[in-house]
């Protein structure tokens, strides 16, 4: 088990970390393959819409690129 001084920190707790997602996002922009980026511990995780896309860098600041089939965002709650 874990002992506190173990675990990673949270994102808000590492700006640095935060700050540089922000920036890959910004890099990215808003193209119609993209379905959003998260953070999971030292690694930006790219989830894609649709498996066409262009080549994304392996690696951002020093943090690691990985990528996720995700599909698209449905609402939650009663479709009309």
């Amino acid at each position: 088990m874990k002992t506190e001084q173990q675990l990673l920190p949270l994102p808000d707790e590492r700006p640095h970390l935060r700050e540089a997602c922000h920036r890959f996002c910004e890099h990215l922009g808003r193209p119609s393959w993209l379905t959003s980026v998260g953070i999971a511990g030292d690694t930006f995780v790219v989830y894609l819409r649709t498996h066409q896309h262009p080549p994304l860098p392996k690696e951002w600041e020093g943090y690691r690129i990985e990528t996720k089939f995700f599909g698209e965002f449905a609402p939650l709650g009663a479709v009309e």
